[in-house]
């Protein structure tokens, strides 16, 4: 049985170049997807994948047979929809290729964070206003839908799915909150609201979230102004009523949180078996 595989996805998005007047500015063609194995053959070269203008974060489906990378971009086009590109991720990434391109209506303002629903149904991307829900079409992905959740109190900062995928949670740090969205799979759109109150004085709101393994305790890490420390505050989930869920005490970290702070992620890893059956599309 061939051995396996640690898929890496990187954006590479902040890369810069100097412009005709020696002035630094973005270089668009450097805003790219960068996939890598480990263990990595000698002669393979990473693979580059083009991911629109301004690529913020990622998340990735692990379906069975089949990956997909979710890059939420913040460039708007001209009716101002943001966008979030669908990667292939095989395990020859020679044949990695965007498969959609889903536009993000301007309503929801632009994405900051995403979260990939482990039963790989939805992807959840957390724009100023709303919540968008990507239900993924997985025979065509270039046709997967778009909804939104009612407006939320206040920007997310991030997100992240249970382990079950029953409940998604959104940190709201000018609320100095969190919300719980108890989902409504058949209409996400419609899912039950908590939002809970951190009492973490001398910090900011919650700005990166962790869940457990059992999907029971949240974990969140409010930052102090200058970002120079910050506090875990855990939350203990009461699923009969999330509203009632226990909240700890503020814990102060003693760690300098300016390198993870905001909590977008620019990298993913995931492992895959040689040989795996992929079925490429084309976007439409």
């Amino acid at each position: 049985m061939p051995d396996d595989v640690v898929i890496t996805c990187r954006l590479d998005r902040r890369a810069t170049v100097p412009n005709e007047n020696d002035e630094v500015v973005d270089n668009p063609q450097r805003n790219i997807l960068t996939l890598s194995k480990d263990p990595a053959p000698a002669a393979d070269a990473p693979t580059e994948i083009p991911v629109g203008a301004t690529p913020w974060t990622l998340d990735i489906f692990r379906r069975a047979a089949r990956h997909l990378v979710c890059v939420a971009d913040t460039a708007t086009d001209t009716t101002g929809a943001a966008r979030l590109w669908l990667v292939s991720l095989p395990p020859d990434l020679d044949q990695a290729r965007v498969e959609a391109d889903v536009k993000i209506p301007a309503e929801a303002g632009p994405p900051v964070a995403v979260a990939c629903d482990p039963q790989d149904t939805f992807a959840a991307v957390a724009c100023k206003n709303k919540i968008a829900w990507v239900t993924v079409d997985w025979a065509d992905p270039s046709r997967s839908a778009v909804t939104f959740s009612p407006p939320l109190p206040a920007a997310p900062a991030a997100l992240v799915f249970d382990p079950a995928g029953a409940f998604l949670v959104a940190a709201l740090p000018d609320q100095h909150a969190v919300q719980l969205l108890t989902l409504d799979r058949s209409d996400p759109s419609a899912s039950d609201t908590a939002t809970l109150t951190l009492e973490a004085p001398g910090y900011d709101g919650p700005q990166w979230l962790g869940i457990s393994p059992d999907g029971s305790i949240i974990s969140t890490i409010c930052p102090t102004e200058d970002y120079s420390d910050g506090a875990a505050v855990w939350i203990e989930i009461n699923r009969s009523d999330p509203a009632q869920s226990a909240i700890a005490a503020p814990q102060p970290i003693g760690l300098d949180v300016r390198q993870a702070i905001p909590s977008q992620t620019d990298f993913v890893s995931v492992t895959v078996e040689e040989p795996m059956a992929w079925p490429v599309t084309s976007p439409g």
